[in-house]
């Protein structure tokens, strides 16, 4: 009995915890320009389209980085606006390629179509995303 009693509190108060919600303002940051950017919401951005097909096909190889036989990772940081918009793209990788590498990363970021803006608490909001942009040598 004392098992079961034991057993029974643990279960409900487990599940309590689970049911519980952030506040709103916890899972987001003001940036610069005063607007509450979210990582974690409700129900992410999405886009109607294949968004690595895009990027792969949109992206060019940078004849400067071929030429020096440079590859590697760009990690390219944004936030989609309400509007489905992309926003605020920057280099988030620690290291620089260099070569036009980052540059190429950035245009291509800043050129996908909209998407559907992400939501918290029934509202659109803005959401931060990186995408990691890989150039490699074949």
């Amino acid at each position: 009995m004392k098992l079961t009693l034991i057993i029974l509190l643990l279960v409900v108060g487990c599940s309590s915890a689970f049911a519980q919600k952030l506040p709103s303002h916890a899972t987001g940051v003001l940036d610069s320009q005063g607007r509450m950017i979210y990582r974690f919401v409700e129900r992410l951005p999405f886009a109607y389209y294949d968004v690595s097909t895009y990027i792969s096909k949109k992206l060019k190889y940078p004849d400067s980085a071929r030429k020096a036989n440079v590859q590697g990772v760009v990690n390219v940081g944004f936030f989609i606006d309400t509007k489905g918009r992309i926003q605020g793209v920057k280099i988030k990788s620690e290291e620089r390629l260099g070569y036009g590498l980052e540059e190429e990363a950035m245009r291509v970021i800043q050129s996908l179509p909209r998407w559907v803006p992400g939501r918290q608490n029934g509202r659109k909001v803005n959401v931060y995303y990186t995408i990691p942009i890989g150039f490699t040598l074949e």
